[in-house]
């Protein structure tokens, strides 16, 4: 048998915003790709697998492609290379995760994928030739039941007879649009974003940057309040300033130099008792290097998944001008925090969750 080889593909992760809560993306991870079988609207789906769970999927450009090379005994691997983004090519937005699929197989297959692959990466989601789709489809049909069949045969998968069956795919967009939960300014908050707030989940970047788009209406003056995905850097301490920040392990904190002496930033942290080094880095990237930063006592939450309720609700609390070290002793009810920030996102306007 000769020697496997291998390619690299630099790409991305789809589906980080609908995953972030079950997967605390790591640069340097190594992650197996999945033919995802039980995928109703897409029988080319291939998915990104952590501990025998789906935590994201390959960009359907290319996942036609995938699967079958998965099909021919090849194997996939994502190597996560970066922090998450915007999905900036898709019209419904959402998260992505930076990456390099390595791909290793057989010589020839090999060839013949990267050739598919190349064929695929400026061609149009469009297919002119319905007739051509059709047949495709139908050939796809035969192959994915023989897959499911209990037959003593196995199907022989070949890359080159496979180069039309992937036109497919094409005629499919990138993901299935979710219905508009709310638009609020350029933010769309889609009908997953209401089942994962309504559902006991952690706040993801669109519930988190919605509630910033409010309360920045309704307090111009406030410094800050921008996308949790770059915030803005101002390089020097500033002062009435507010930023919910993103940090390791999922986690969302608030900090603010509102009611702060010069040169002084607060974190408040549901959570934790101390100041990660990431958040000190974020912070010394906005305001500086010389900006002192410091944790005051705050309400902790019961469980691991609504800081980022506390932290809209500290962010809530500081930008209706109440006095920060009123803070200390403020017991929010937290059963409550998640019904009354989907009435104020419903409502686009950010009542006090006291």
């Amino acid at each position: 048998m000769a020697a496997l080889q291998s390619f690299s593909y630099e790409y991305v992760v789809r589906g980080y915003h609908i995953y972030q809560t079950v997967w605390d993306a790591q640069n340097g991870e190594n992650l197996p790709c999945r033919r995802e079988l039980s995928n109703l609207h897409d029988p080319f789906a291939v998915a990104v697998v952590k501990n025998s769970s789906t935590v994201g999927h390959v960009p359907k450009k290319i996942s036609a492609v995938c699967s079958l090379f998965l099909r021919r005994n090849g194997t996939i691997t994502c190597h996560v290379t970066g922090r998450r983004q915007y999905s900036r090519d898709l019209p419904q937005g959402g998260l992505e995760i930076p990456c390099v699929y390595v791909f290793e197989g057989q010589g020839d297959d090999l060839d013949k994928v990267k050739k598919l692959i190349q064929a695929r990466k400026h061609k149009p989601n469009c297919i002119e030739n319905q007739q051509q789709v059709s047949s495709s489809e139908e050939a796809v049909a035969k192959r994915m039941k023989a897959d499911n069949e209990d037959t003593p045969h196995q199907e022989v998968v070949l890359l080159d007879d496979c180069a039309d069956e992937t036109v497919a795919a094409d005629n499919q967009p990138e993901t299935e649009e979710e219905p508009v939960w709310l638009q609020i300014g350029p933010i769309k908050l889609i009908q997953s974003d209401l089942e994962l707030l309504s559902g006991g989940l952690r706040l993801n970047d669109n519930h988190i940057n919605a509630g910033q788009f409010i309360l920045k209406s309704q307090f111009p003056s406030i410094k800050g309040l921008s996308s949790t995905q770059q915030p803005s850097s101002y390089g020097y301490w500033v002062n009435h300033y507010l930023q919910v920040l993103h940090c390791g392990g999922n986690h969302w904190v608030a900090v603010s130099s509102i009611g702060c002496n010069e040169s002084e930033v607060k974190v408040y942290d549901s959570i934790y008792r101390n100041i990660s080094d990431e958040v000190k880095t974020h912070l010394h990237t906005i305001l500086g290097s010389n900006v002192k930063i410091s944790l005051p006592s705050v309400q902790k939450q019961i469980g691991s998944m609504d800081c980022g309720l506390f932290a809209m609700a500290f962010s809530t609390f500081l930008a209706h001008g109440n006095d920060p070290v009123l803070l200390s002793n403020l017991k929010f009810k937290q059963h409550k925090l998640r019904s009354h920030f989907i009435d104020c996102l419903e409502k686009g306007n950010l009542s006090e969750f006291v």
